[in-house]
């Protein structure tokens, strides 16, 4: 990456202030404050999403136009760098800024500052989805040219936020970065602040794990080891519902599937895009202690929560 001198630089920080109203890093690092206990009745109060805490500066990654040439520019608090990503014409264009983190090889997408020229205001929801769209549609990891590989962090509802500490984080690349969690509220329109959580408090704290974020039911040790649940996505990447009936032959939420490697993913995704769900046998596995999907049931409804 080129460092880019004092006068480009100065140039793109006034546009993006002048013309967005976007000024660098300060509202983002003024916005975080610890949980403690006064704040979290506002978790239940207000709808939230959830995501890792991680222990690194923010950063920018514009992508615009110079000289009727497209530019992506890395914006740090070190300075600002022009690198190279292949996306579309179309997203240079509209003057995209994401903000995110910079670890080793990866751009971490955090979330999305301008978009087709406008600065966004809209909800959380709304704004993680033209990212993952961009991303899934718009761009082209070039390992070659390509100095560091974009990717979208994950979002998650409460349901899910056992499963993402305990399963999830050990998977990914900067786990030994991430230090807690941090909830953000989904509503841009009311009075509330970005809430983080150390890790050691997430442990701890029975009052928050038990009243608010654990599962429908608790995850118990299987009498067998393969069995039929119906399986349904989410608008998370990765995250798939697990249902079973119980003993009133109800359809009940049970748990979240285990994806332990790029082959299910790929194949989950596949198979589950544009269904509402499908019967499938799954594999207790003992490392993840999570149900893996493997293939389709010729069952037309899943197994009772009684055998397991």
């Amino acid at each position: 990456m080129e460092k880019l001198n004092d006068n480009v630089s100065t140039a793109i920080t006034k546009r993006l202030r002048d013309y967005y109203k976007v000024n660098l890093f300060e509202p983002y690092l003024r916005s975080y404050k610890n949980m403690n206990e006064n704040m979290k009745s506002n978790l239940i109060k207000y709808d939230h999403l959830v995501c890792f805490n991680i222990d690194l500066p923010l950063s920018y990654l514009f992508l615009t136009t110079n000289n009727n040439k497209n530019q992506c520019v890395l914006l740090t608090q070190n300075g600002m760098y022009e690198c190279y990503h292949r996306f579309k014409d179309h997203v240079y264009t509209d003057n995209t800024l994401f903000i995110g983190f910079v670890l080793d090889n990866l751009f971490i997408i955090s979330d999305l500052v301008i978009y087709k020229n406008k600065t966004l205001n809209t909800p959380l929801y709304d704004r993680i989805s033209h990212c993952n769209d961009m991303i899934d549609n718009d761009y082209i990891h070039d390992p070659i040219m390509c100095q560091k590989e974009i990717k979208v962090m994950d979002y998650i509802d409460y349901d899910y936020i056992d499963s993402m500490w305990s399963i999830h984080r050990l998977g990914l690349s900067y786990c030994k970065k991430i230090t807690g969690l941090i909830f953000i509220p989904t509503n841009n329109n009311i009075n509330c602040v970005i809430q983080k959580i150390h890790a050691c408090n997430y442990t701890q704290s029975k009052e928050l794990n038990t009243s608010i974020l654990s599962p429908i039911i608790p995850i118990k040790c299987p009498k067998i080891k393969m069995i039929c649940f119906f399986v349904k996505a989410t608008d998370i990447t990765d995250v798939y519902e697990l249902h079973i009936m119980d003993c009133n032959n109800n359809l009940v939420k049970y748990d979240i599937a285990g994806v332990p490697n790029k082959e299910i993913s790929n194949k989950l995704r596949s198979l589950l895009s544009s269904s509402k769900g499908e019967y499938m046998l799954c594999e207790y596995d003992d490392k993840f202690m999570r149900w893996i999907p493997l293939r389709k049931s010729h069952q037309t409804k899943p197994d009772c929560i009684s055998l397991l």
